[in-house]
């Protein structure tokens, strides 16, 4: 269906955090789907491809489609990149210049570099986005 959850919880200063991660799809084919679960998002998460092929080259250039349709539906939630499949690339190879220009033109929260496959960073980022969330609405 192109979409799956994940449900993870956290303890920050002893107060537990839940939150609910949606993985929509970023296919075309699934666009009719998105505003569905967009709304009351906290956060975002973008992901992209580091293949040095076509299609991490649109991936990569999605990327600002992807946002300008978050900003859309959510307004100025906070977004944090990850460039996947570090593993299938060689790492001398990565422009981190390219990548971080982008993060600050779109003013996104940070980026890491992942791989769902080993999980390399995958924690490090989902851990960055609940603790902004935490401190951003521990006041509220």
């Amino acid at each position: 269906m192109g979409l799956s959850f994940q449900n993870t919880k956290k303890k920050i200063n002893g107060d537990s955090i839940r939150l609910i991660f949606w993985d929509i799809a970023g296919q075309d084919d699934f666009n009719f789907l998105h505003h569905l679960f967009y709304k009351e998002s906290k956060a975002a998460i973008i992901v992209y491809s580091l293949e040095e092929n076509e299609f991490g080259r649109d991936s990569f250039t999605h990327i600002k489609n992807w946002h300008d349709v978050l900003e859309e539906h959510c307004g100025n939630i906070p977004v944090v990149l990850f460039a996947n499949k570090i593993d299938l690339v060689d790492k001398k190879n990565l422009n981190s210049t390219k990548i971080q220009k982008l993060v600050n033109e779109r003013n996104f929260l940070k980026y890491f570099i992942t791989s769902a496959k080993t999980g390399q960073g995958v924690i490090e980022a989902f851990n960055a986005i609940i603790e902004h969330l935490y401190f951003k609405f521990k006041t509220i």
